[in-house]
């Protein structure tokens, strides 16, 4: 992007750039142009059709497309599950979450909500935005969303169910850490696969998960998606 002043635009070969990433496909580029009465036949090349489009998509509602589109997920996301054995009164984890959620506005790039549900579970929301200087300038700041989920089960042990991305394990471990300043006997029970790296022995495990569910029978399984380390794998 230049700069002029204060000021920041979008070059043409920002545009390009941003256009050439696959989320945004040729159709998704031709329909943005039809919309504005420009008709472009759908056997031409992707690349003519970019070139043809960057000077075009100049305006604020055009950037908020492209931004849009890029910041637009279509990987699964993986979770973290955490069972805590401990006895807590809804207030106290209510001031927990709270804390947590105070904590966690103190970041400038961070926006923090906390809703507590109907049925006493807590669910704290963070939407942030996450710098990448190695991609294109449109792609360099996205903006993305984590949640942490805590609710007391049956047997009135505390779960915990947050995004397993980087923000949602600091919530994660902040909100461990507040159970462990008010009960110091807090047990943390959580199934780990980190440390196996042979598959074999996951998907035993995964087979006999499954087939250990009472009332169902397994007639098949497509894929198990598990995440080891920073990076999910499919077995």
């Amino acid at each position: 992007m230049s700069k002029t002043g204060h000021l920041y635009y979008k070059t043409d070969k920002n545009v390009f750039d941003a256009l050439h990433n696959r989320k945004i496909g040729k159709t998704v580029i031709i329909e943005q142009l039809k919309d504005r009465g420009i008709l472009i036949s759908d056997e031409d090349e992707k690349d003519n059709i970019m070139e043809y489009a960057s000077p075009l998509f100049t305006n604020y509602y055009d950037q908020v497309f492209l931004l849009d589109t890029l910041n637009s997920s279509s990987s699964k996301k993986t979770y973290s599950n955490v069972e805590l054995s401990t006895k807590m009164k809804s207030l106290d984890m209510q001031k927990i979450m709270e804390g947590v959620k105070s904590d966690r506005e103190n970041n400038e790039t961070e926006s923090v909500n906390l809703t507590k549900n109907n049925d006493g579970s807590f669910v704290i929301t963070s939407t942030y935005t996450e710098a990448d200087l190695s991609k294109n300038v449109m792609s360099q700041s996205l903006t993305k969303t984590t949640e942490v989920r805590v609710w007391e089960d049956e047997s009135g042990c505390v779960q915990v169910r947050g995004v397993s991305d980087k923000k949602g394990l600091q919530i994660i471990n902040a909100i461990e850490n507040g159970i462990k300043v008010k009960d110091q006997n807090m047990e943390k029970y959580v199934i780990e696969f980190s440390t196996i790296v042979d598959h074999m022995f996951r998907n035993e495990f995964f087979r006999k998960l499954i087939n250990s569910i009472d009332g169902f029978d397994a007639f098949d399984v497509k894929s198990v998606s598990t995440s080891t380390g920073n990076s999910p794998e499919t077995e």
